[in-house]
């Protein structure tokens, strides 16, 4: 399996774009609706007989369990099949970069704004599988993609747990153990509480620059996963107080010591976000945004995916960085639209955004949809639009984004952000809601 394939299955290989200790990940092309796909193909070259026989039954298994997981922040599974004898399954095509490459080259993480939203789309997602009965147990910071507007994608659901079982059934070490949790190194029973653990870990490493158990070697890291007890640096601005309980807790040595749910960790996370520091200040940001209030925070929410559309994730990392000092909503996008190195992009920018200052296209102003209050007929009817781009999983976003948001035009806002397509999200966005008489 040296040579590049042609074709895979019905799928037309286009160019390399990933390789590893399990297999050959491909760009391709589904010819028969012309969608771009990502090709994962599974080397057995080590497995013989038997081996190989179960293997292939547990390959079907594991990768029906993994497509069964559909959420906005999971990579979506396609196909499964075979290609001369050995598995291959097919995947949403992703643009985007390993969160690994988004951290400073110079050392440091993400800071604590850039770090918290990461973390609460990856609690998300976990959130939605461990629902349905599905462990990643291999989440780590290259199994996690950034697209251009800042939406994390968690790939490899259930492709780990292959690569245990092969590793069992040919005497290999694969991975590394600086974010696996202590029972699942030592080769004990593994549950949602072991990705919880190994989220803590990313968590780490977002904040500090460094996984928490990070050594030279990986024997050293073992020993120290195993039998070190957590130092954690003391509180800063960018890691505070209460922040750092909460990860303490996420990397508790023992599985019962650490949140039970994904579900109960994002909702620490924002509770601690909420808490008062030592000086009476709350913490930043707010649990829903990568940006603390200037203005609007559903227009400034709006400004960054804007400008996310034309730089990438960096768009909030430099939203943080150009805040401090904007007396106003226009100062900052001035200042934002120096970082975009197309005159034409910049041009484009600032009349979107000045247009949303405006009010001509903000959710709730004059020129959009009136910010009605949000009732049940409300949330069936919006339930109901979003389902035209999302299927059934508006249902289920709905759900997700309810809790605190008290407007028509704030929840639309909040799903606004599971749109991939900018003309799709406009057109929900500004979509107006019937306004209905005062009961």
């Amino acid at each position: 399996m040296a040579d590049m394939p042609k074709t895979v299955g019905r799928y037309e290989i286009e160019r390399e774009i990933g390789r590893g200790a399990m297999g050959v990940v491909y760009q391709g092309l589904d010819p028969e609706i012309g969608r771009p796909v990502a090709v994962k193909l599974i080397h057995l070259d080590l497995l013989g007989g038997s081996h190989r026989a179960e293997y292939l039954s547990r390959f079907r298994t594991e990768i029906q369990a993994a497509g069964r997981c559909q959420h906005p922040n999971i990579v979506a599974t396609y196909d499964v099949g075979q290609h001369e004898g050995n598995p291959f399954f097919v995947m949403e095509f992703v643009v985007g970069s390993p969160l690994g490459q988004m951290l400073p080259s110079g050392g440091g993480g993400l800071g604590l704004a850039g770090a918290v939203n990461v973390i609460l789309q990856l609690l998300d997602a976990l959130g939605c599988a461990h629902d349905l009965g599905v462990i990643h147990r291999d989440i780590k910071p290259s199994n996690l993609l950034l697209t251009p507007l800042g939406r994390l994608k968690v790939m490899d659901f259930g492709i780990s747990r292959l690569s245990d079982a092969r590793a069992t059934m040919t005497g290999m070490v694969l991975g590394t153990p600086m974010y696996m949790s202590p029972e699942q190194l030592r080769g004990g029973e593994v549950d949602a509480r072991s990705d919880l653990f190994a989220t803590g870990a990313v968590f780490h490493e977002l904040l500090f620059g460094r996984p928490p158990f990070s050594a030279k070697s990986v024997e050293e890291a073992m020993v120290k996963l195993l039998y070190d007890e957590l130092t954690l640096p003391p509180p800063t601005p960018e890691a505070p107080a209460p922040v750092l309980a909460v990860l303490a807790k996420a990397l508790a040595k023992p599985p019962e010591a650490r949140f039970p749910t994904a579900q109960t960790m994002a909702a620490a996370l924002r509770e601690a976000l909420a808490t008062p520091t030592a000086n009476g200040a709350t913490i930043a940001p707010p649990p829903q945004s990568t940006l603390a209030p200037l203005g609007d925070p559903a227009l400034l929410e709006t400004i960054e995916r804007r400008l996310a559309e034309r730089i990438g994730p960096m768009a909030s990392i430099l939203i943080r960085r150009a805040r401090p000092g904007a007396s106003s909503v226009g100062v900052l996008c001035e200042r934002l639209a120096a970082e975009i190195d197309s005159a034409e992009e910049r041009r484009h920018f600032l009349a979107d955004v000045r247009g949303l200052i405006s009010g001509k296209a903000r959710p709730g102003s004059p020129g959009g949809p009136p910010s009605l209050p949000l009732d049940a007929a409300a949330i069936t009817q919006i339930e109901a639009e979003l389902a035209r781009y999302m299927g059934p999983m508006a249902k289920v976003l709905v759900k997700r984004a309810l809790p605190g948001a008290t407007t028509v035009a704030e929840l639309r806002e909040r799903l606004a952000g599971n749109f991939e397509q900018p003309a799709e999200r406009t057109a929900f966005l500004t979509h107006p809601p019937t306004v209905r008489p005062p009961s």
